[in-house]
């Protein structure tokens, strides 16, 4: 129950894999649901690689205008492909049931539902806060003082899986600013147990293992986004920043095999 767009949630709604065969298919999608909830959905292709979340992908079609208890999709002539199906209320935290009625001009090869990107992980949430005060707002390494910003040890006692989402924190249910800063996650590891010392990354003495982005700085759809990967077991260092200079609170959603990871401030 992840609303639309406009909350970090949004990669929390259900989605669904459909898979056209060999030629353009013609779709129509019908979503029916309570009268008291607004409901939209939209066909996104499905990235190649398979740890991406769908959500971050640019829809190629829409059922429009978020409509009390139903909408409609049509996409003509669909490539073939995969694609997933995202269902969503318009306010976030709104459960009711639903139903998804399919129709095409072909034969679908498959359709089922896809599993959230935490599945079979455990959840940890650290929140804290970019502090102009605290000189902790140290922005990119552009700003030359990389080092300064937020940085956390993440300890696996085995090899596991890791998935990271730094965000922007918000009051539960309240949209994201236009203003937002763009944000990304580093990972320096596995046998970094020291934060990062002055100019380190920025004369590219040290490089990171993992970043958010391909190394880019952005917020696209639930923020910055580490996949999931497998790490081996060791010390990991964690550095949360901003593209620009910015005093804002963040929240860094953790999800790791169940019993593997711990953090803590550095």
């Amino acid at each position: 129950a992840g609303g639309c767009a406009n909350y970090d949630t949004v990669v929390d709604n259900p989605a669904f894999a459909i898979t056209v065969r060999e030629q353009p298919t013609d779709l129509a999608i019908e979503l029916s649901a309570p009268s008291k909830l607004s409901v939209g959905i939209e066909l996104i292709p499905l990235p190649s690689d398979p740890r991406a979340n769908p959500a971050r992908q640019k829809p190629i079609a829409t059922s429009g205008n978020y409509r009390p208890g139903f909408c409609l999709l049509e996409a003509p002539s669909v490539p073939p492909g995969r694609y997933a199906l995202l269902a969503a209320t318009f306010e976030p935290r709104q459960e009711g049931p639903f139903a998804l009625q399919l129709g095409s001009s072909h034969a679908l090869a498959a359709v089922g539902r896809l599993p959230h990107e935490g599945h079979g992980l455990q959840r940890q949430v650290y929140r804290s806060e970019w502090s102009s005060l605290a000189g902790t707002a140290a922005g990119c390494a552009n700003h030359r003082n990389y080092h300064r910003n937020p940085q956390l040890r993440l300890m696996l006692s085995r090899k596991g899986d890791v998935l990271l989402r730094l965000r922007c924190q918000t009051t539960p249910g309240s949209s994201l600013s236009d203003a937002r800063p763009y944000l990304a996650v580093d990972v320096y590891g596995p046998h970094r147990d020291a934060p990062l010392g002055p100019m380190e990354h920025e004369t590219q003495k040290l490089m990171p293992l993992l970043t958010s982005g391909g190394g880019k700085y952005g917020y696209p759809p639930g923020g910055a986004l580490v996949p999931r990967t497998t790490l081996e077991p060791g010390s990991y260092v964690l550095v949360l920043s901003t593209f620009d200079p910015t005093s804002c609170a963040f929240e860094l959603v953790l999800y790791a095999s169940q019993g593997v990871a711990t953090l803590e401030r550095l």
